[in-house]
Order: structure tokens, then sequence, then C-alpha cells
């Protein structure tokens, strides 16, 4: 989160917010095919506003707490490299959660995602107090709708609780797939990539044989 969100403070009447969006989902309920119709509009949308909409619709439609696994395909420093099972859920953040989240960019509207540390909530204003992961001098504050999921653990690559969650959920590994995520991360680090600290090579470098050797 290299930017703190700063809540919205204006006030807007339900009538503002319901009326544009009445008349869109009229124009797609309109439509011979709304389902398509629908389908290409989300074509149109930033991918990031998307993701974020697919995980908030997601616990609104189901109306409980849920929770499902997620095999890594990216580094995201200090939290999972490829390969590893993401234990994702909903439901309220509690301090101390890592949250999945999704802001909007001031200056061109896109949305980008990031993994946060809840440190404070506040049930009157509902807004989290939250402090980055990758780099903890950066705290903002966000509501619940940016939110996608928390990621209650990260099970790692290769680990008994690993072999024992892949079989039971049935997760197909993709090994041509993941060893191309891991060589495209090994060089984003050999060629001095900003991001991506040169610590990290000699673990993906390790995962990387063990990938080949175990799959």
């Amino acid at each position: 989160m290299k930017k703190q969100l700063k809540m919205k403070t204006k006030a807007r009447s339900k009538e503002n917010e319901t009326g544009p969006a009445k008349n869109i989902a009229a124009q797609i309920l309109n439509q011979p095919d709304s389902l398509k119709s629908l389908m290409l509009v989300f074509s149109q949308l930033d991918p990031g506003l998307v993701r974020l909409f697919v995980n908030l619709t997601k616990g609104a439609c189901q109306k409980e707490e849920w929770a499902e696994a997620e095999l890594a395909s990216a580094v995201y420093p200090g939290l999972y490299y490829p390969g590893d099972l993401l234990i994702k859920k909903n439901g309220e953040p509690k301090i101390g959660d890592i949250l999945h989240i999704a802001l909007k960019d001031s200056e061109d509207g896109s949305y980008a995602d990031d993994y946060v540390v809840a440190k404070k909530t506040s049930i009157k204003n509902r807004s989290i107090f939250v402090q980055d992961i990758d780099d903890r001098k950066h705290t903002g504050k966000i509501g619940p709708t940016n939110i996608m999921y928390s990621i209650s653990e990260v099970v790692k690559f290769g680990t008994p609780k690993w072999d024992l969650l892949k079989d039971s959920l049935k997760i197909d590994i993709n090994k041509t797939h993941l060893i191309g995520n891991l060589n495209k991360y090994i060089k984003k680090i050999e060629s001095n990539s900003p991001r991506y600290k040169r610590e990290y090579l000699m673990e993906l470098r390790t995962r990387l044989r063990e990938v080949k050797e175990s799959l």
C-alpha cells in the first residue's frame, strides 16, 4: 500500500447512489442475453475492480463465512512464493489479520491490490487502520469494501500439511505452469528488479528444484 487512503467523508443520498445503478441494471436486463451483456460490461472495467467485486459479491450472496484454498502463482515478499497454498476466508477483520485489499488510484482510476496487516478497527466509523506488509512505514485507513478476503494461513509447498490439503481438496497442480512462474521471478531478481530482494533468489531456486523432483 504505497499511498495512504483517505476515507470519503462527504455524505451522499441513497437516491443519488442507486439512481444511475438502476438505469444501468435496466439496460442490461433489457438485452436479449443479459448475462452476456453483463460479462461485456465486466470486460470493460479495470481487472482489479472486477476481482474486488467478485470477492465482495461472494460474501454478500453466501451471507455466511467461507474459506477456500488457492495455489499461489506469484511472489509476495515476506508472505508467499509460487506453489504455496493460501487459505483464504472472509468475515469481520480482527487485529493482526493479513488482509488482501484493493485500492483505487486517484490519478488513473485503476485498482491495485496489496497485502496489509489490520492494526486497529473502528466499529463507529466502519474503518480499519492497516500497515503494509512489504513496507512497515506505510500505514493507512480502509473501509470494508476495500477488503477482498483475509489470509488465515500460508501453507508452504512440499510440507506434510501441503500434501494433505492438495490431496483432500483434489487440487490439480499444473507443473509446467508452476515451473514457468518460478523461472519468471528468478529472472526478475537476477535482472535486479527493485521490488524483489536477492535474498529471495535462493528460496526460489530451491523451490524450483523441489517442484521438478516432487511433481
